[in-house]
């Protein structure tokens, strides 16, 4: 995950009283030189870009800001072993530095496939500034490379508590948790992504992935017969008095017996996703119900809320039908949205307000 700093300074008001002050008149021209790099950068010219930073190099060689966006250019334009040695020059003194070095530095040394050194500036760049969210994002993906899911997860929460309208990091977050086998926990994240993006060209793999886990472990073999298979997982904490965070399994159970009701013959004539509305919403009561008897972890304290307060106003049909419109060959949905255009407003508008815990 890439992203440039943008910064804005009061600007200097010059005149003749000023010529003879160099020193004043060279911090001008630094700055300049900056601001003009950073526009070619965010214009996709990083060669550009590093040739400004350059010459404001010249003019003042320990200028942090000017270092800061060259490391960022070079990152950008492939430069990856340049982006490091500036990156590494810059973090042996921290006055002035911003956590956005760390991130640069090591994704660059990500791109260079040395994960391990990327992780630990990550870590380092965390105790230096340990509210940054991004920081903690890059080092649950690099987590993840390595091969340290339950890691890669633990950074990932931290991601989103402290960026809690950054898309990214419920939507890796949700994907990495269903890989371990929490099917409720991955669904709210993957869910919670799809709130924040619900018609991005991200949103139909999601919207897929959501809905395989919707209906996962339910199939109709001969006649009617229902088969349901419940993981091994769910059943784990069963009957223990102390349960493993974000356990779900009560919930996970549930959610299975309604999907098995899809093929009921009460259900025959609904579409999926008035089906998929109708399970949510089954899904948040559920939820609701089981907080707080022995429900503890990240998801339980920090994405359960925020889905019973959704289906408590009565948002869940907007979600359901707002997301799958991502989807091709939809014409129900279509028409779904066009008929309730204040219930979609309703929804988006109540999603933006939500006050999020610390």
């Amino acid at each position: 995950m890439k992203f440039s700093m943008h910064y804005r300074r009061a600007g200097l008001l010059l005149g003749l009283w000023a010529l003879p002050f160099l020193g004043l008149a060279q911090a001008v021209d630094v700055q300049r030189l900056v601001k003009e790099g950073v526009a070619l950068h965010d214009a996709d010219k990083f060669e550009a870009a590093i040739a400004k930073y350059q010459e404001a190099l010249k003019l003042d060689p320990g200028n942090v800001m000017a270092r800061t966006e060259m490391a960022l250019s070079y990152n950008s334009a492939g430069k990856y072993t340049e982006a490091v040695d500036v990156c590494r020059e810059l973090v042996k003194n921290p006055t002035g530095l911003d956590p956005t070095v760390y991130v640069t530095y090591g994704n660059s040394l990500d791109d260079l496939k040395r994960s391990k050194e990327a992780a630990a500036v990550y870590e380092e760049g965390i105790k230096r500034f340990p509210t940054n969210g991004m920081l903690h994002f890059n080092l649950g993906l690099t987590h993840y490379r390595l091969g340290q899911r339950p890691a890669a997860i633990t950074d990932l929460q931290q991601a989103a508590r402290l960026m809690p309208r950054h898309p990214s990091s419920p939507l890796y977050l949700g994907t990495f948790t269903l890989e371990s086998g929490n099917r409720v926990a991955g669904i709210l994240e993957v869910a919670r992504f799809l709130s924040l993006e619900p018609q991005s060209q991200r949103a139909p793999k999601q919207v897929a992935l959501l809905d395989q886990a919707m209906q996962q472990g339910v199939s109709k073999g001969n006649g009617n017969n229902i088969t349901i298979s419940l993981d091994a997982g769910v059943l784990k904490n069963a009957g223990k008095k102390k349960v493993e965070p974000d356990s779900f399994g009560p919930s996970d159970m549930m959610l299975s017996m309604m999907t098995a009701l899809d093929y009921d013959d009460k259900n025959k004539g609904k579409t999926s996703t008035a089906r998929f509305a109708e399970k949510f919403a089954s899904l948040c009561q559920n939820l609701q119900e089981m907080s707080g008897k022995r429900s503890t972890g990240f998801v339980w304290e920090y994405y359960v809320p925020y889905f019973v307060a959704m289906e408590k106003a009565g948002h869940v049909p907007a979600f359901a039908y707002l997301i799958h419109s991502s989807m091709p060959d939809q014409p129900h949905v279509q028409q779904w949205l066009e008929q309730h255009p204040d219930e979609v407003k309703a929804f988006q508008e109540w999603s933006v307000a939500y006050e999020w815990t610390k």
